[in-house]
């Protein structure tokens, strides 16, 4: 009997054991998708026009406005952390400040929906 409580003890530590590994390789992948290298300013510019794209689109009202929200959030953390990457290297300035526009101009549009939609109700 003491044998069997063991072995469960045993089989439910590695449970929580793969489960936090899980969480932890989760994690890894979402600080790996924000800290981008500072020169990949190209592949997040796209990333930002292709979300204006989809918050700008016919479907856009189909997608829920936490998706929305959630989606713009990421995109800008990771150009807040590309913006500090390159101030500190003291290149790129001219394509960090279009960034930087695309990304602004991508917050208006988000909130702009949220007020018509708080407007409309």
């Amino acid at each position: 009997m003491i044998l069997a409580q063991a072995e469960g003890k045993k089989a439910e530590a590695e449970a929580k054991m793969a489960e936090a590994k899980a969480k932890m390789a989760k994690a890894k992948a979402k600080m790996a998708n924000l800290f981008r290298h500072p020169h990949d300013i190209s592949a997040l510019r796209k990333d930002v026009t292709d979300l204006m794209q989809k918050l700008r689109g016919k479907d856009a009202r189909a997608i829920p406005w936490a998706t929305r929200k959630e989606w713009v959030d990421n995109i800008c953390g990771r150009v807040l952390a590309v913006k500090f990457r390159v101030n500190a290297q003291g290149n790129l300035k001219d394509q960090l400040a279009k960034l930087w526009n695309d990304t602004r101009d991508l917050r208006e549009v988000l909130k702009n929906e949220k007020v018509k939609t708080i407007k409309i109700d």
